[in-house]
């Protein structure tokens, strides 16, 4: 095969239908080193035509989003999780939008993984990747109103972007509401039983359907988990955040770092 010129990989990798490859991958293309493969790739990503999501992985950007300088999430999140070792689903807002559900365009796109993850602005378009525990996540509703389905939605969408995969139910849920099914309040949103005939609770969950106001329930809520994990606690995920910041606050990465 002859070698591929630098100013040709993105139109290559995208008649070829493999728009994202790794910067070993491309050193092997353009039959040249690491580091003039990623000297190239600066180049390529400074002119729109390539996008990097992360350190080492590359996504040709098609004609029609080289002025944004990259793509739409979806097109690379799959590969994207996949090389970081994560577990996965499309999530909330950015869900329901694929079940045709959303009420509006989310302006980012959600993911659940399974261990923390820190959110990843890219500019024109941010990829909000949100912290869960997989494949058992947990919900709570607090309060009313129509629709509420979008966080039930979460269980199930896994399906639609990777077919064949099992979703996820809840494994606990904590609806505190004052809705009323004859009204289409909890239409789809029961966490007690319509929920788990959907798939969205699990059979075997914890699931609570307290009918009151929020205002009541909520803070009787809080003041029970005070009691039960004292003033002192602190969740896992939050060690993890802080122990990030600090991390790099101490050994920032060097500048100029493609990522």
């Amino acid at each position: 095969m002859s070698q591929v010129k630098p100013r040709e990989v993105s139109d290559f990798l995208l008649s070829h239908g493999r728009p994202v490859v790794t910067l070993a991958e491309v050193a092997e293309l353009l039959g040249v080193s690491e580091k003039a493969a990623s000297a190239a790739l600066v180049r390529l990503r400074r002119s729109g035509q390539m996008f990097s999501p992360q350190r080492g992985l590359y996504v040709a950007v098609p004609p029609q989003y080289r002025t944004w300088g990259a793509v739409p999430a979806l097109d690379f999140i799959d590969p994207m999780m996949r090389a970081g070792g994560f577990s996965y689903y499309v999530a909330l807002l950015s869900a329901a939008e694929l079940h045709g559900a959303a009420h509006q365009r989310p302006q980012v796109f959600q993911v659940m993984v399974d261990r923390p993850l820190e959110d990843r602005d890219y500019d024109e378009g941010e990829l909000a990747l949100a912290l869960a525990g997989l494949p058992a996540p947990d919900a709570i509703f607090v309060g009313g109103g129509v629709p509420k389905d979008f966080i039930q939605i979460t269980a199930t969408s896994v399906c639609a972007v990777r077919g064949g995969i099992e979703a996820s139910p809840h494994r606990a849920a904590i609806q505190l509401t004052t809705d009323n099914p004859v009204f289409g309040g909890l239409g789809g949103a029961s966490v007690a039983s319509e929920g788990i005939s959907w798939g969205k609770e699990s059979p075997a969950g914890r699931n609570v359907m307290v009918f009151a106001d929020f205002t009541i329930g909520l803070p009787l809520l809080c003041q029970g988990l005070l009691d039960h994990y004292g003033p002192g606690h602190v969740r896992s995920a939050r060690r993890h955040i802080a122990g990030s910041v600090a991390a790099l606050l101490d050994d920032p990465d060097p500048a100029g770092q493609p990522r």
